[in-house]
């Protein structure tokens, strides 16, 4: 196999967010050079369940005029990536993917940080102990609040909180304009996300967001100060892996801004 092409391959199995082609490169990584040599576009398709015409897709992202070329390459000598039976081959590609995976939250952990350090500093003076809070979110951002929440509540904070949505969707009606929301959510696509949103402008509750789409609708009219933003990868490992990291550590971040570190340290005491 071509060594360009091994590096086209690996490029679009680690980064690309297509899943289709993530599964065609992965195919084409694990084996030899001499799977190769009798090979049709039928067979490739075949062998990674996709069509011919997704095979000729997947080779214009390569940037291959058609699957001969691609052929061709596929036949070449030396720079073989994975052979089937290569178990320490198979290691180190296993080695390659955490380390591009520590890579990307690294970067996107630090950009996140950069871009929400000034918000966060000045939460404080915001939100008080005596105020009450709700969190608003759904699906696997629950896990992510629940954990805040309770920590929250062990620092003496008044944090209204439920997985549940209809519940979440009737706490909107008793909030006041003095009480404090956090919506976690990386798309706002959500119609639940629309409703609350409405609803929480009617109300004229302060709303802390913390979301990858800046762009979104929902947003209009929200002090830049009271969105945090994910500054996640939009490969297939910042997207699906990254993204809870991410939203975790900005909740945390902001329980570090609301409290002092001695109050923390008590708590930690009080509750071993």
């Amino acid at each position: 196999m071509e060594a360009k092409l091994i590096a086209k391959l690996k490029n679009i199995y680690y980064t690309s967010g297509n899943e289709t082609f993530r599964g065609i490169a992965k195919y084409l990584l694990n084996n030899s050079k001499d799977s190769f040599n009798d090979f049709s576009i039928m067979k490739l398709s075949k062998k990674t369940f996709t069509s011919p015409a997704t095979i000729t897709r997947f080779c214009n992202e390569l940037e291959y005029e058609g699957f001969k070329e691609l052929h061709f390459l596929l036949k070449i000598k030396g720079g073989e990536y994975v052979q089937k039976d290569d178990c320490s081959s198979k290691t180190n590609m296993d080695i390659e993917s955490s380390l591009f995976f520590k890579d990307n939250l690294i970067s996107s952990l630090k950009k996140t940080f950069d871009n929400n350090i000034n918000k966060l500093a000045i939460i404080k003076d915001k939100i008080s102990s005596d105020k009450r809070i709700y969190f608003f979110g759904i699906g696997n951002n629950n896990f992510l609040m629940k954990t805040v929440v309770h920590t929250l509540i062990r620092l003496d904070f008044n944090v209204i909180y439920s997985s549940i949505i209809e519940q979440q969707s009737s706490y909107v009606e008793n909030m006041k304009s003095d009480d404090f929301a956090i919506v976690i959510s990386m798309s706002l696509s959500d119609p639940f996300f629309y409703e609350l949103s409405k609803n929480l402008k009617i109300k004229k509750t302060p709303c802390y967001y913390i979301t990858k789409n800046i762009k979104s609708e929902l947003l209009a009219g929200i002090p830049n100060d009271n969105i945090f933003v994910v500054e996640n990868k939009d490969n297939i490992v910042g997207a699906k892996f990254s993204s809870e990291i991410i939203i975790m550590f900005l909740l945390k971040l902001m329980v570090i801004n609301l409290v002092n570190i001695d109050d923390i340290e008590n708590t930690n005491k009080k509750f071993i």
